[in-house]
């Protein structure tokens, strides 16, 4: 090698151990070698912005192992163990403080060599600024306490979290027979009994109301299967003391192993309805119940309820939507309850008709259901189970379609309801017909005297509403007899077919006409 050429390796080898030598490591970001066993060690370095990431990264690694935070919907919640309860349950982190404490909690942090007590104010309240996808921790949408069936069918019945559905299933104590793959026509048997003896007080008025019954019980444990929206369930008595809020708290007492709550009717202002809606489903609560419901259903958000599988709307205190997944089973009980039209393929109904005076002094075989239900409940459950697995055996055989709009429901509830030897789910849709015809029949009579004043001539907002007045018709739904309100009220009825008329709507420039044809 060249002189000169040693001679410049021998000065930047020089160079170099001169600059190495007062050169001090810096300590790495994340640490699992840790002086507090199962805290990690986060060494804060640098601004917000980064002090910020390498904590978020240290939480995401040791949440991995503690699945203690989650989102849950657009918030992040802690998963946290009730010792009243013996159970776990969600709670939402809501402020800075709170989530500065599940930090210290999970991770222990060090700044300039010196471990740190709590998480500096700055840095807890730019996390808790952050939205919620940017701390990229699992989603969590319930806690289930009992086995139940994934969307492909599987029995999920290990306990912790299940990511691909976004459940934590928290058995607690519940020990259940072994639910067998091909139950023995012995085992269906006995399922069957067991079912029957739960529903043995209820006076359904007729098999496709028992039919739905079945169906109120079953859905918990098979909803992920039906991959589509499930309809309200209408619990409904031709008088008080029947047993229609009893019946709708059966699912809560058997999945949730306690006597569920329930609410008031829904509420007339749609913003109020929609926050405890929001309310409901943020908490992931498996069953809501809006009991005694005394004045006509006609809701378009509780019918938008029914017919979708995610609802958006704001929740308390928030003025940013959420979209939340709606896997809720919505009850509301009622004594002969009055509905719009549109409900008419939105609810189940669920019918009893005990026909005698004072029906809750009947002779009861299990005079205190909901704790017969309680004493009973592995093997009920093992019971529900073992129906479902002798459905799945058989080749699950699909239900008859009887709603449109509700197909994967059918297919699926009806289908365990036909296989078991009851009616196929909606069978009984007519007597929701009958209850929701009183809008068919204000109409109706409106018609008939629109076409006994002008047959099928055009006629203007105006000449209905005078007609309407004067012959004191009113259908549901019109607010007043000006020509707003006729125009609002006949925009909204174009195209309805109703008997033999067909309301038509034609426009000439600003002028709008309304006539009737004959079909």
């Amino acid at each position: 090698m060249a002189t000169q050429e040693k001679s410049m390796i021998n000065s930047f080898t020089s160079s170099f151990t001169s600059w190495k030598a007062p050169f001090t490591p810096m300590p790495p970001a994340f640490s699992l070698s840790v002086s507090s066993p199962g805290r990690p060690v986060v060494h804060l370095r640098g601004d917000l912005t980064i002090q910020a990431n390498l904590v978020l990264e240290a939480l995401r690694r040791v949440n991995q192992a503690h699945h203690r935070i989650f989102q849950q919907g657009r918030r992040l919640v802690r998963r946290i163990h009730d010792p009243l309860t013996d159970r776990n349950r969600l709670e939402p982190i809501g402020s800075s403080k709170l989530l500065a404490g599940e930090i210290v909690r999970l991770l222990q942090l060090e700044k300039n060599g010196r471990t740190l007590e709590a998480l500096p104010g700055p840095l807890a309240e730019h996390l808790f600024g952050l939205e919620p996808e940017q701390w990229q921790v699992p989603m969590l949408h319930a806690i289930r306490h009992v086995p139940f069936f994934d969307p492909q069918g599987n029995l999920i019945e290990t306990g912790g979290y299940h990511a691909p559905q976004g459940i934590w299933l928290d058995l607690g104590d519940l020990k259940l027979p072994e639910v067998p793959f091909h139950p023995t026509h012995a085992q269906v048997s006995s399922a069957k009994a067991l079912i029957d003896d739960l529903l043995a007080d209820f006076p359904f008025d007729s098999t496709a109301s028992r039919a739905n019954a079945l169906s109120l019980i079953l859905l918990p444990s098979v909803r992920l299967m039906v991959h589509g929206p499930a309809p309200l369930f209408l619990n409904s008595a031709s008088m008080p003391g029947s047993g229609k809020t009893a019946l709708a708290q059966v699912p809560g007492v058997l999945y949730g192993g306690k006597i569920p709550a329930v609410m008031p009717e829904p509420p007339k202002d749609d913003e109020e309805l929609t926050k405890r809606i929001v309310g409901v489903l943020q908490a992931g609560q498996e069953l809501a119940i809006f009991d005694n419901v005394n004045r006509k259903l006609d809701s378009s958000i509780l019918a938008g309820l029914a017919t979708s599988t995610t609802f958006s709307g704001r929740a308390l205190y928030q003025q940013e939507p959420l979209s939340l997944p709606n896997r809720t089973q919505w009850v509301f009980t009622a004594n002969n309850p009055v509905m719009s039209k549109e409900f008419e393929r939105r609810f189940l109904l669920i019918r009893l008709d005990p026909g005698v005076e004072n029906p809750q002094n009947r002779t009861f075989r299990h005079p205190d259901l909901h704790q017969w239900i309680l004493a009973h409940r592995p093997e009920l459950l093992w019971a529900v189970l073992v129906l479902v697995r002798s459905w799945q055996a058989a080749g699950s055989p699909s239900g008859a379609v009887l709603e449109g709009g509700m197909r994967q429901f059918c297919e699926v509830m009806g289908g365990l309801t036909e296989f078991l030897g009851f009616d196929p789910v909606f069978a009984n849709r007519a007597e929701l017909t009958e209850q929701a015809g009183g809008d068919d029949q204000d109409l109706g009579e409106a018609l008939e005297c629109w076409f006994g004043a002008h047959a099928t001539r055009p006629v203007t907002a105006s000449d209905l509403g005078q007609l309407w007045e004067k012959a004191g018709v009113q259908p549901s739904g019109l607010n007043g007899y000006t020509a707003v309100h006729i125009g609002r009220y006949m925009q909204a009825q174009r195209g309805v077919v109703l008997g033999r008329y067909r309301i038509n709507l034609s426009r000439s420039g600003r002028n709008t006409r309304y006539h009737l044809s004959l079909v």
